[in-house]
């Protein structure tokens, strides 16, 4: 779920007027005509120059550069002695290549990166006194900025526009249609659930790893699906957007039918696999990949919540009767593979703060 370019900005404007504060606060005076862009403090061995951008990855490099050079020359120009300078950055989207270019440029940088959700000091990796308790402050701004973010999210979403629910209909109204109206209900799953490989490619009966997601044995074994289908579902659709979630149910579910049905040929089994479970497992995955290789923040589930949750179910799995276990742990890997994998067009896509 994207902000606009316009949203976004201001919220980076709303941060640097908080870094702003912070520097007065700390006993940085602005540098004269610098539209509250540079600050300096003076102290026993000599002044901390500290400099102030809000960056999208628009406009040369040279910008940058000339604007510090100038702040330079009037603490120089003023008989001041120069022993540190500190660049502060407010990043949005898109912003990667300028910030890398600017790490390059100046002694050191810090990063207040609003997309990732991380504070980032390039050149500056031993601080010391005061700079602790500095970065220290930058980092519970930009920590509030995504709790802020987050409440103005979830007061736009309406439940009724997210594809996990809609998933979660549908997986009621076929349970329900083919249950109650349906006739002969174990037939039904019999024809459209997954069975072995070799059976599905001897019938050419392929839709059968697609359908078999949407299918339940009873009310339990839907219910409980469709539970943890909202919890984590939700989560994961609000950050991806709702075609990437849907790519995800969608193939992970597939990746698990058809591992069941391979581990199916290997141990001999004609039994045929239903439920929306491995596609639930292959999400969980997902999100867990999106908090490990994205360091995603924005999120009401932690990784440890998350890793317990997928642990469980993979226990409660293993020790009981009549679950199939292969398309839990297929879905797990394929959702953590994809988010691993695909990293680099998940980058190219907006993900939430």
């Amino acid at each position: 779920m994207c902000y606009s370019k316009k949203k976004r900005w201001s919220e980076a404007l709303h941060m640097m007027k908080k870094v702003i504060d912070l520097l007065i606060r700390a006993g940085y005076t602005p540098i004269k005509d610098s539209s509250n862009m540079a600050f300096y403090k003076e102290k026993e061995e000599g002044t901390v120059l500290a400099s102030c951008f809000v960056v999208n990855g628009e406009g040369p490099i040279t910008y940058y550069i000339e604007r510090v050079n100038q702040w330079k020359q009037q603490l120089i120009s003023k008989g001041q002695s120069l022993i540190d300078e500190i660049c502060i950055v407010v990043a949005l989207e898109g912003a990667e290549e300028l910030v890398g270019k600017m790490a390059q440029s100046f002694s050191k940088v810090w990063v207040l990166d609003s997309t990732q959700g991380e504070l980032k000091l390039y050149g500056s990796e031993e601080l010391e006194g005061e700079q602790i308790l500095l970065a220290r402050e930058l980092s519970h701004i930009l920590e509030q900025q995504l709790v802020r973010q987050k409440k103005e999210k979830k007061s736009t979403i309406k439940w009724w526009s997210l594809a996990s629910v809609w998933l979660i209909l549908i997986n009621i109204i076929v349970f329900v249609i083919l249950r109650y109206f349906g006739g002969d209900y174990d037939a039904l799953c019999d024809q459209f659930g997954c069975g072995s490989l070799q059976a599905i490619l001897d019938s050419h009966e392929y839709y059968r790893v697609f359908t078999a997601i949407f299918l339940h044995g009873d009310w339990d074994h839907l219910l409980s699906n469709m539970f943890m289908l909202w919890a984590i579902g939700k989560n994961l659709e609000e950050a991806v957007g709702k075609r990437w979630f849907l790519i995800l149910y969608v193939f992970t579910g597939i990746i698990a039918s058809i591992s069941s049905a391979i581990g199916k040929d290997l141990m001999g089994e004609t039994i045929v696999s239903i439920g929306a479970s491995g596609a639930i497992f292959g999400i969980a995955g997902a999100f867990l990949g999106l908090l490990i290789f994205y360091k995603y923040k924005n999120s009401e589930i932690t990784k440890f919540q998350l890793v317990v949750c997928i642990l469980g179910g993979l226990y409660a799995g293993f020790t009981a009767s009549g679950v199939d276990n292969i398309a839990h742990v297929a879905g797990v890997i394929s959702g953590l593979g994809v988010m691993l994998f695909g990293r680099a067009n998940f980058k190219k896509e907006t993900l939430a703060p």
